[in-house]
């Protein structure tokens, strides 16, 4: 839907009402693909989901952070002014601006049951706030197996894996994500 530049300083309200409303409905139809609506009650401004389509990489400012899609990779721009492959399975760290630090990965399925040891790429300078995993293995039936967080540390954390209808000890993949400073 186009964009009308309106009302200008000859036109009459009454010619320019139409074009008007036109804009209000093309700003609204734009605004709620990625946000509720502006006449929802409780809930205004706030995202339902955010769409990055994929483009040659940005150039940020000093000082300013971002993410971005390129080539259906989400990317992170820190503030040394790296950018940061963060859709990888592989475990990664990103510092946010508040000092709040997001290390996560996937760790496969090899290896012995029963607990499993990880060790961050590098510790936490202070604290690790929490550890979150999720059963995360294609080729299993995700009702039949739990994994359990066992203990954290600034180092590395413990999970346990179990088979729910033996609760035996098992051996399969997760995915994590650890909160620190």
């Amino acid at each position: 839907m186009p964009y009308y530049d309106t009302p200008l300083a000859a036109n009459r309200i009454n010619a320019t009402q139409p074009l008007i409303r036109a804009n209000f409905g093309a700003i609204n139809g734009g605004f709620t693909i990625d946000h509720i609506p502006f006449d929802a009650p409780g809930d205004i401004g706030k995202h339902k989901k955010v769409t990055l389509v994929q483009q040659p990489a940005p150039v940020f400012g000093v000082g300013e952070i971002g993410f971005y899609n390129l080539a259906g990779a989400l990317l992170y721009h820190n503030l040394a002014g790296a950018n940061l492959d963060i859709s990888t399975k592989t475990a990664q760290s990103v510092t946010l601006p508040s000092g709040l630090i997001i290390k996560y990965g996937v760790q496969g399925g090899a290896g012995a049951n029963g607990p499993k040891t990880i060790a961050y790429v590098a510790p936490f300078p202070t604290v690790c706030y929490t550890v979150v995993i999720s059963v995360y293995d294609a080729a299993l039936g995700f009702n039949q197996y739990y994994a359990a967080l066992q203990s954290y540390t600034v180092n590395d954390f413990i999970v346990k894996r179990f088979r729910i209808d033996t609760g035996a000890t098992s051996n399969f993949g997760f995915s994590w994500i650890a909160l620190g400073a």
